[in-house]
């Protein structure tokens, strides 16, 4: 399998980038509804001209953080964050003590329509707390629990047109809801940059709507032609999505938890990729989509104990999805039942799904089961050495939930096996799991032995460095 990075940028003196490894190239990609069938969104014609991005600083999904070796600013508790924001001369690192920096929110016009079409010209009204513009930055703070940005605003911390942005060892909390239901709200917002959230927390944006109307506020918009690298993070307890990718935005997930949220855990849509590696999603209204021209990646991943679905590609989407376990979810585990989409679904365990015990959708709303598509022989995916076991409703479904897929069609490599997990809170292999050294020959485990089914399996489990 292939490395999940390569390639550096260092920043040093006033921010020179070396230019890191080309980027892959352009492939499809993904995010949320509603479902529209636009070519790759651009800027539309109302909006003002944009900034290029500085070509050492293109989406690339390759790159690692940057090395700051800039001039040094200590920020006590209390300062004016975003006044030290603007003064950093480009490739500073701002220290910043603990305790908590409260923004003073400014109005701010959204050139683009977030989600809409691309042709949509509507430019919602919205609100900024910290914004990070046309400068590189790290904001290091003393520890997630101990350094707080509250951002009193629908566009927490709007970065923009900057080659590299990192946000480490603090939390983006407090967030308020835009009062225009188009306005993109997110505790983080990206647009034309990179940006990497690093030992980091984005939690308790919960606002609504007036008269709790959605949307809410995600954790992470990223958008525009950026590169979001979300790195052993947590974003946890926000009223929208986890992290959101369209635009053009291409997004990486990697050792980090996104819990407790409505929308989807990761979503992306018409153009956007997200790639996701060694991390746990629940408690969302829906886990990992791939919607439109979306290209999505997941690797050993645990997506359980959501609402409605956990994995799903639509329209044109590719979902590659190696090495996962797909648990306890409550209505559908997998769905792969488009004719337009493509990709993998190999070496993942899929169980316990269906219940239904929440009535949060009806069984009729995506299906009730475990994997619902075609046969493997008849599936525009490549399916094998699965285990699928106990989804209420059949471990396999039909592609319009008609009736269940006999075990006969399933492949020869696909079972139902007693997973054995160690528990319903643990869902790694308990001991004499069939799930052991069972999976595709061609995949190792990091220590080089024969690949497990599911999130403990693979090169990439337990991976926390990008």
């Amino acid at each position: 399998m292939r490395a999940l990075v390569s390639g550096a940028c260092a920043i040093v003196a006033l921010a020179a980038c070396s230019s890191p490894s080309a980027p892959e190239p352009a492939e499809p990609s993904s995010t949320v509804p509603p479902a529209r069938t636009p070519d790759a969104p651009d800027e539309g014609p109302n909006a003002p001209a944009a900034p290029a991005v500085p070509t050492a600083c293109t989406p690339s999904m390759d790159w690692r953080p940057f090395a700051f070796k800039g001039t040094v600013v200590q920020v006590a508790a209390g300062d004016d964050l975003q006044a030290a924001i603007d003064a950093a001369p480009d490739g500073a690192i701002l220290e910043l003590a603990a305790g908590v920096f409260r923004a003073k929110p400014s109005a701010y016009v959204d050139p683009t329509c977030g989600n809409c079409a691309p042709d949509d010209p509507k430019k919602p009204q919205a609100s900024a707390g910290f914004v990070l513009r046309n400068k590189s930055l790290l904001l290091r703070g003393a520890g997630k629990d101990v350094t707080k940005l509250s951002t009193g605003a629908g566009y927490g911390v709007l970065v923009e047109d900057a080659c590299e942005v990192r946000l480490e060892a603090l939390t983006i909390t407090g967030g308020k809801r835009d009062a225009d239901g188009a306005a993109a709200d997110a505790a983080l917002v990206v647009r034309r940059s990179r940006a990497a959230l690093v030992d980091a927390g984005i939690r308790d944006n919960k606002e609504l709507m007036s008269g709790n109307g959605y949307p809410g506020i995600a954790g992470i918009m990223c958008r525009e032609s950026s590169d979001v690298l979300v790195l052993r993070s947590e974003i946890e307890d926000n009223s929208w999505d986890g992290v959101a990718v369209y635009r053009g935005g291409h997004v990486r997930v990697v050792a980090s938890k996104i819990a407790g949220g409505n929308g989807a855990a990761v979503g992306a849509t018409w153009d956007g990729r997200a790639k996701i590696v060694a991390s746990d999603l629940s408690r969302y209204w829906k886990g990992v989509g791939a919607f439109q021209d979306a290209r999505v990646e997941v690797y050993a991943t645990f997506v359980h104990h959501n609402l409605g679905w956990g994995l799903w590609a639509a329209d044109r989407g590719e979902l590659v999805a190696i090495n996962d376990t797909v648990a306890y979810n409550d209505q559908l585990g997998v769905y792969l039942a488009t004719a337009t989409t493509k990709g993998t679904f190999v070496n993942d365990l899929v169980a316990f799904n269906g219940a239904n015990a929440t009535g949060a959708y009806t069984p009729s709303t995506f299906g009730r089961g475990g994997l619902r598509g075609l046969p493997a022989g008849e599936s525009p995916f490549a399916i094998g050495y699965d285990v699928l076991y106990s989804n209420q409703g059949g471990d396999w479904i039909t592609a319009d939930a008609s009736g269940t897929v006999p075990e006969a069609s399933w492949g020869a490599t696909t079972k139902a096996l007693d997973p054995k997990l160690a528990s319903a809170a643990d869902l790694r292999p308990g001991p004499g799991s069939p799930l052991l050294g069972a999976g595709d020959p061609s995949i190792e485990n990091a220590d080089g032995s024969r690949s497990h089914i599911g999130a403990t399996g693979g090169p990439y489990a337990g991976m926390t460095e990008p």
